[in-house]
């Protein structure tokens, strides 16, 4: 993690923006003593292929087990820290799905530290030191996730609402652009199947991953019939 971290930051220079997310698996030490370690193993290779999975249809996201019930994910490029939010709530999706081990139906929860370099703290240490507190912050006020900095909230807060109403537009104009990245035979190296990637060409803010777009078009799924 440190080694990605140190390299995102430096390619990132003195404008371009870093965010690191920490999680931690809420009640891991309970459920160790509940079901044993065997179980608390499993459910961790668990959370592991589920950001395996989310790290496969991401342009720019590294995760890494940090050891004990914690993860970090670094997001190298990104436009605003609004977006950091916006991906920190997929990571909350994530985890509404039930783990299923041997008999048991598991109901896992997450908190979230967000932090990013902004000003002139721009080093690993300060990023990771940011990223524990708004953690520790997150786990105190019982809240899924938080990012450091009350200002810094407000206007993620802020962004995200604007974003919604530009989608809904977007998604009444049919604006929508749908891109199909192949998937390659390890043996030929030929494309066997592809898969399909939702992209939004914001004409404000540019072309927007799916790890930006999907979130909000699920918040507005119901009202589109998406989900």
């Amino acid at each position: 993690m440190i080694a990605d971290l140190d390299t995102a930051l430096q390619a990132a220079g003195a404008h371009g923006l870093v965010v690191l997310l920490i999680i931690d698996v809420r009640d891991f030490r309970q459920l160790n003593r509940s079901f044993g370690m065997e179980c608390g193993d499993d459910i961790l290779r668990a959370i592991n292929q589920r950001l395996h999975q989310l790290e496969v249809g991401a342009e720019d996201f590294h995760y890494h087990y940090l050891g004990s019930d914690e993860f970090a994910i670094v997001l190298p490029h990104i436009k605003s820290p609004g977006f950091a939010v916006l991906f920190a709530e997929r990571l909350i999706k994530l985890f509404k799905e039930v783990f299923e081990w041997q008999e048991h139906t598991l109901k896992i929860t997450i908190n979230c530290g967000i932090a990013y370099n902004y000003e002139n703290h721009g080093d690993v240490e300060k990023l990771v030191f940011d990223a524990e507190v708004a953690l520790e912050e997150a786990k105190n006020n019982n809240q899924p996730y938080l990012m450091l900095g009350k200002d810094e909230q407000q206007a993620s807060d802020q962004l995200k609402w604007e974003l919604l109403n530009e989608l809904h537009d977007a998604m009444e104009q049919q604006e929508l652009v749908l891109y199909y990245q192949p998937k390659l035979s390890l043996k030929d190296n030929t494309a066997k199947t592809a898969e399909a990637l939702i992209r939004w060409p914001s004409a404000e803010r540019g072309l927007l991953s799916p790890d930006i777009t999907i979130p909000l078009i699920e918040h507005l799924g119901s009202e589109f019939d998406l989900i």
